[in-house]
């Protein structure tokens, strides 16, 4: 909280490093954020990767579900979460809800599997071999209902 009031300090004496008028028709200024940073969000930061290291003393298949507003931070918040659990072996996946997919039932889960097929398939054979065989343990025969839910999860099982 503190390094936002000496931003705004700073913004308040010499408001032309950070407004910049040079389209005057389009913008009466732009607001320039000097770094990428989350403010007063640790509680929820120590939420999620506590909720990471419960779940993986449990052994099981379970996920952290991110919800709220538009425009609270969702976003930002996993962004500074995902280096903090990567180096805790965790495989991240996120979907973003849209608006204009409504009509589309759990399109944000949907979006993040997808993203998911597209980052196993970047990640050579022997990466793809791997998340192969262990979709086919996990669900064995039924994973055909999978596909017809994620369409990219066949360019993964082939």
């Amino acid at each position: 909280v503190t390094e936002v009031y000496l931003l705004l300090d700073k913004m308040m004496s010499n408001p032309r490093n950070f407004l910049s008028d040079k389209r005057k028709d389009l913008y009466y200024g732009q607001l320039r954020f000097t770094s990428y940073k989350l403010y007063d969000r640790d509680d929820q930061l120590s939420i999620i990767t506590d909720a990471y290291s419960q779940m993986t003393s449990e052994e099981s298949s379970k996920m952290i579900l991110v919800s709220g507003y538009s425009g609270t931070g969702k976003s930002a918040l996993i962004k500074h979460a995902r280096p903090i659990l990567k180096t805790r072996n965790a495989h991240i996946i996120y979907g973003k809800f849209d608006q204009l997919q409504q009509a589309e039932p759990f399109f944000a889960i949907i979006d993040a599997f997808n993203g998911y097929f597209d980052k196993v398939k970047k990640g050579g054979p022997e990466y793809i071999q791997r998340i192969k065989t262990a979709i086919f343990e996990a669900i064995g025969s039924e994973v055909g209902v999978l596909t017809k839910i994620f369409p990219r999860l066949c360019q993964v099982i082939g």
